[in-house]
């Protein structure tokens, strides 16, 4: 049976790699295909910084003219949907990265803490404070500052994201 396809999120809509380019990633255990993925190249990663400029542009786009309470709430339920399906991002992670299931539990509890984080931000925006949070292996540190779109990548073909601050 062949691996699922999983391609690009840009602008909240699936699409290939402009390119047509993918990649299989691999269970290190078993070697055998876990998903073949989109593999996102140069024009995809402007595509998505431009959209997620989009969503601020000059204070008028769809995220910066939505309140701060209601940016709050889907933080909030961003998060809170993470840790309901925590379990199935862990075993995920394990058979993808060949983590153990303990530290894959605690990277799904981590990702729901940094959106938590950035939703106290985003509650505080009229009066914002500094937001450290963490546990015991790191730390989050968010502050209202300037607003712009930036990205992130891997060494490897794994992940890339894009966010903008709240």
């Amino acid at each position: 049976m062949a691996p699922p396809v999983h391609e690009l999120i840009v602008a909240g809509v699936r699409r290939p790699a402009a390119d047509g380019a993918t990649f299989t990633t691999y269970n290190p255990a078993t070697g055998q295909p876990l998903a073949e993925v989109a593999q996102a190249g140069r024009a995809d990663l402007d595509a998505a910084l431009d959209a997620a400029r989009a969503g601020f542009a000059d204070g008028s786009g769809e995220w910066a003219s939505t309140s701060a309470t209601e940016r709050g709430k889907v933080l909030a339920r961003a998060a809170q949907l993470i840790r309901e399906r925590a379990d199935e991002f862990a075993e995920t992670e394990v058979a993808d990265a060949g983590h153990t299931i303990s530290d894959a539990r605690w990277e799904a509890g981590a990702m729901a803490e940094v959106i938590s984080a950035r939703n106290g931000c985003s509650l505080r925006s009229a009066n914002p404070q500094p937001t450290v949070s963490g546990g015991r292996r790191w730390r989050v540190w968010v502050a209202k500052g300037p607003i712009e779109a930036t990205a992130a990548a891997e060494p490897e073909p794994v992940h890339a994201s894009g966010s903008t601050s709240p």
